[in-house]
């Protein structure tokens, strides 16, 4: 008689190796195809922070103004205003006249500028003569900006932030969040 010997085959050792690869398989597709979707919302919420705080800095800015005091390019790429000057308890400065004196919240006579530059949301402070003092970004991804004067005092900006989505993993897909920012400036 002959002993059997236990153990498996080669045949019994294939078929499994071929069913363990079938599921390995299934299970990576699966979470595979999980990370799109993920990497699309990380970057729908990353750019909505974005505009959010570029939202609110030019809102509460453009507020302050009046219309006599907002510049508009004939292009509409860039809108370029000045604020009441505070002092340092918040109230607004006087002339020793009594008028109101206007500048980039700092200095007097300087303006504040709105502009996209290298794909970001930029703000200047510009002195009496229109040349940049400061600069300061304040959104990036950015890839249009539109400034439109619908009616005075009533201004609307359009953003529009793009950022791409891992390169390696969406095949070149990129998310996208349009924004409108509608102020009324003061009268």
């Amino acid at each position: 008689m002959m002993t059997r010997r236990r153990g498996f085959s080669l045949i019994e050792v294939m078929v499994s190796m071929g069913i363990l690869a079938v599921i390995i398989m299934l299970l990576s597709s699966t979470v595979g195809s999980g990370r799109i979707p993920w990497a699309q919302t990380s970057a729908q919420i990353q750019l909505a922070a974005v505009a959010r705080q570029a939202s609110l800095q030019i809102n509460r800015e453009l507020m302050m103004s009046t219309p006599s005091r907002v510049f508009l390019t004939t292009d509409r790429q860039s809108i370029r205003f000045c604020i009441p000057l505070v002092d340092a308890q918040g109230d607004m400065r006087r002339s020793t006249g009594g008028d109101i004196l206007w500048g980039d919240g700092d200095t007097e006579n300087n303006f504040i500028r709105y502009l996209m530059r290298d794909n970001r949301l930029v703000r200047q402070s510009l002195n009496a003569g229109l040349f940049v003092q400061e600069e300061q970004v304040v959104g990036e991804h950015l890839q249009s900006f539109f400034v439109d004067a619908f009616s005075a005092p009533h201004y609307r900006l359009q953003l529009v932030f793009t950022m791409p989505i891992e390169e390696g993993l969406a095949g070149g897909l990129a998310a996208t969040l349009n924004t409108t920012i509608s102020v009324r400036c003061q009268n």
